[in-house]
């Protein structure tokens, strides 16, 4: 599946602990922009709608597009545009779009009058870096109508007990990543490998976003470049995978 951002608006305010080295901030100040002035995008509010020359459109049906990813689709500073954003969701049931938030406590009051149980082809992704964190809001997602709701555990600070939500069924994946930056706080082996294994127990999806750029595994600390953390993430994910399904293997042959 075809994967293309989409930021209607620009910009952020920090929320919560996980803000604090946000990438988006970086970026910004790197460029000489205050990232806590929220902007709409000339050029690519509209983005779903756009057509080439020959009238078919230019986000091709099939594609998902990661919504917000600069900003917060449920920022207050955008109550202004969001509803203009949903109608161009509306227009797109041919495309999944993927929105990720830390602000649940403003999803119920930002829904469009029309969304009732959810829009099939709209996934919300609730970030969650530490304990703390997964307390306040994923009970709070829980209460709210949506068809395709996910984790991201993300920057992962801390070891996370998420068996509690995901026992429901009511999340279609988790994905977990470290932090990013050279002040990025460190990301353990270990605290994915609990994740992974509440998903095993609940058959919720599971994946490795990237590492972050420190990493520890097995007590030793590694600093991973940043064209590496994708790649570094699929690997432990794949090992995550092999060496569980040589351990229940293992199992099963002294049970018989």
């Amino acid at each position: 599946m075809r994967d293309i951002s989409w930021n209607p608006w620009d910009g952020c305010h920090p929320f919560s602990a996980g803000c604090r080295n946000c990438f988006m901030r970086r970026a910004d100040l790197r460029h000489g922009r205050n990232p806590d002035e929220i902007t709409r995008s000339k050029t690519m509010f509209d983005l779903p709608l756009k057509k080439k020359r020959d009238g078919s459109w230019k986000v091709p049906s099939g594609s998902q597009m990661s919504v917000c990813f600069n900003s917060d689709f449920f920022l207050e500073d955008a109550d202004a545009w969001r509803q203009e954003a949903w109608d161009i969701m509306r227009q797109r049931p041919d495309v999944r779009f993927l929105i990720p938030t830390k602000r649940i406590h403003r999803i119920r009051d930002c829904l469009p009058p029309d969304w009732h149980g959810g829009w099939p082809h709209i996934s919300i992704a609730v970030s969650v870096e530490n304990q703390t964190a997964a307390r306040q809001r994923l009970d709070l997602f829980l209460t709210i109508p949506c068809q395709h709701r996910l984790i991201f555990a993300a920057p992962l600070l801390e070891e996370l007990d998420l068996y509690p939500w995901l026992k429901t069924g009511g999340f279609q994946l988790v994905s977990v990543a470290g932090e990013s930056g050279l002040e990025a706080r460190p990301c353990d082996f270990d605290w994915m490998e609990k994740i992974y294994l509440d998903c095993r127990k609940t058959r919720t999806p599971f994946e490795i976003h990237q590492t972050g750029r420190y990493f520890i595994r097995n007590g030793h600390l590694y600093t991973i470049r940043k064209k590496d953390q994708f790649q570094q993430a699929h690997k432990a994910h794949s090992w995550l995978r092999q060496q569980h399904r040589l351990r229940q293997t293992s199992l099963f042959e002294k049970m018989e």
